[in-house]
């Protein structure tokens, strides 16, 4: 998005970087056991410790990559995703918008997600303990795109204020 921005927010995923990050601690130390303290022949010292090594990077790139939500909404649309996985839309691909009242366990869970729900495609990119809000869109392969928020209240409101506007006549 390069326009002013009418609305920026981050929510940091603490829950994940808890859960990811105990992995990454886990498989480190794992690492090291098996390398250092392991009575195993040494080649199998190794590929263990080489296995353990790969899975701690893995898990930490995951920390990094999920840590946190962005979102941007200026005046050509909305942006929202992690890291380098961002959606956008434009204003004209938005029919309508509602806060989402759904159990987030109905998308199968938190994260970023695809799901096959009444007839239609739905993206979300959900993280516990936020509310979320709903974009109706007008085309493409998902019907609705769900996001999360600290503040739907406000961000529902500056989508109704940008769909008013398409509306009217010029």
């Amino acid at each position: 998005m390069s326009q002013q921005s009418l609305y920026e927010e981050t929510i940091w995923w603490k829950e994940i970087i808890a859960i990811i990050g105990m992995m990454a601690v886990l498989f480190g130390a794992l690492s090291y056991l098996f390398l250092f303290k392991s009575t195993e022949a040494e080649s199998e010292r190794f590929l263990l410790f080489l296995l353990f090594s790969i899975l701690s990077m893995f898990f930490a790139f995951l920390t990094y990559y999920f840590r946190k939500l962005d979102i941007e909404i200026d005046n050509e649309g909305v942006c929202v995703g992690w890291a380098y996985y961002k959606k956008e839309y434009a204003w004209s691909d938005i029919e309508e918008v509602w806060k989402d009242d759904r159990n987030a366990l109905k998308y199968g869970g938190y994260g970023i997600k695809g799901t096959y729900m009444n007839g239609k495609w739905i993206l979300v990119y959900n993280v516990i303990m936020a509310d979320r809000v709903v974009l109706k869109l007008k085309e493409g392969k998902f019907g609705e795109f769900v996001f999360s928020t600290k503040d739907p209240e406000q961000v529902i409101g500056l989508f109704e204020q940008h769909l008013d506007k398409q509306e009217e006549p010029k």
